[in-house]
């Protein structure tokens, strides 16, 4: 019996399956938490991290002086 699987590589299939549909879940599922919008707000993932972004560098910056 294990003669057969190790001699048509039905264990290659099979890993290579199994790889395959849980990286397409991950694939699917981290752009669907991406792309979602917000509840209250109605922004999406990649607008709220923009905003953090500057919101950092504006405080990392200090104090301006005019």
């Amino acid at each position: 019996m294990l003669a057969f699987i190790f001699k048509f590589n039905w264990y290659k299939v099979g890993l290579y399956t199994t790889l395959t549909v849980f990286m397409s879940m991950f694939g699917i599922v981290g752009y669907q938490a991406y792309a979602r919008k917000s509840g209250n707000t109605g922004l999406d993932m990649a607008k709220i991290q923009q905003m953090r972004y500057e919101a950092n560098q504006s405080f990392s910056s200090g104090p301006q002086s005019k």
